[in-house]
């Protein structure tokens, strides 16, 4: 974890296309290509949000 923050607002924004499209599968009873790819979409904003680290996060060790 690079910053809380990042993590914090990739897993929030990330979990809102995967339960839409866990809602979307029990409704129908399956899961469609829209669902994989929300579920995809979900995934990658999830990995971005672990992997950034905020404007004021220096790549050293500095502290500021």
């Amino acid at each position: 974890m690079k910053n809380w923050k990042t993590t914090f607002a990739g897993l929030f924004i990330g979990s809102i296309p995967i339960v839409q499209a866990l809602i979307n599968a029990f409704n129908s009873g399956q899961f469609s290509h829209q669902s994989k790819g929300q579920i995809l979409i979900g995934i990658g904003i999830i990995v971005f949000g672990l992997v950034s680290k905020d404007h004021n996060v220096t790549g050293g060790s500095v502290n500021q």
